[in-house]
Order: structure tokens, then sequence, then C-alpha cells
């Protein structure tokens, strides 16, 4: 089974990371990009092979293909995308922190039965390879757990 991913943000860990990862995962396609700015979103779906760029997010979450969203908004819109993306039926993995504090984290934990964790790390430019081998390895590992 292929996953589908939307991407909500187009900034520079979804660019230099995140997307490159869906792409080298195993069974993952990344179906739409979501940014405020129409020719940014177009620009970062070509580059990725993105099927589309979305101005808004509930259009993203209203597009069947897409089976989980990875968040990378500006923090203080992740806990209310995580939220929408949630009530949309998708599968949520968020950029940290989660929420701007432990009380609206943990209410989003218990809201949604969320699990944290921690992605893996870059630690230098020079293992930038090994970091997207990682995200690919760990994108595979979350798609397989939360989808099956």
């Amino acid at each position: 089974m292929t996953i589908g991913w939307g991407i909500i943000g187009t900034g520079n860990y979804p660019d230099t990371s995140i997307a490159p990862a869906i792409n080298q995962a195993k069974d993952a396609e990344l179906i739409s990009v979501y940014s405020r700015d129409q020719g940014r979103g177009e620009a970062f779906a070509q580059k990725h092979g993105a099927k589309t760029a979305y101005t808004s997010v509930e259009e993203l979450l209203g597009d069947s293909r897409v089976d989980a969203v990875y968040v990378a908004s500006p923090n203080h819109l992740h806990a209310p995308h995580t939220e929408l993306a949630a009530n949309a039926g998708k599968h949520v993995l968020v950029e940290k922190p989660l929420a701007l504090d432990v009380a609206e984290g943990l209410e989003m934990v218990r809201k949604f039965s969320l699990l944290v964790t921690d992605g893996p790390k870059r630690k230098s430019r020079s293992d930038f390879a090994v970091s997207l081998t990682d995200s690919s390895l760990a994108i595979n590992e979350w798609a397989t757990m939360m989808l099956g």
C-alpha cells in the first residue's frame, strides 16, 4: 500500500529533509503541499514531485489521496494544524514543538491519542546524506506502525 503524504509548510526543513525523505521512502508518495503563497507552493511541488500545491490547509486535508500529513508550519500553528488534520481523519507527523505550552500539548495528546516522539537529528553538514536516509527509514517505520 502506498501512503499519500501532504506537507503543511514549505520552509527549509521540509525542503531539505522531509520531502526528500518521503520521496526516498518505500511505499510513500508526496501528493500535496500547502503554502500561503501559490507560487512558492507550486515551485516546491515541482521540485519534489508533488501532484498539487494548495493555499488552503482545509483543501489539502480534503484531498482524498492524502493519508498522512507532515506539519511544518510556523510553531504557533502546529497545534491548530494538527487538530485540523486529525479531525480530517489524517495521520499526523508534526514538527516540534507540538504546542506552545505544556497544557496545550497534553490536551492534544489526550484528545487525539497522539504518539509523541522526537525524530532523528542531523549533527553536522557532513552527515546530511545519512540524515536523509534515517528520515526515510523513520517515515517508513512510522507509516508501518500507524497504517499497518
